[in-house]
């Protein structure tokens, strides 16, 4: 089980948690998915590969 720690700016209630936690759901590989709204992060599980970052930077 491969673990990826993403850091996420801007979620500042429980609703962008569901949006966020939807979201990653979606994405191919990826197992689980916990977002912490204190934390500003989500943590994914991902079984035996890694995934790979194809997001767009935000300015």
């Amino acid at each position: 089980m491969t673990t990826t720690v993403l850091h996420i700016a801007g979620m500042s209630c429980q609703n962008c948690v569901k949006h966020v936690t939807e979201a990653l759901r979606d994405v191919q590989g990826v197992d689980s998915v916990e977002v912490s709204l204190a934390g500003a992060s989500a943590t994914l599980q991902s079984a035996g590969r890694k995934l790979r970052d194809t997001a767009s930077p935000t300015a």
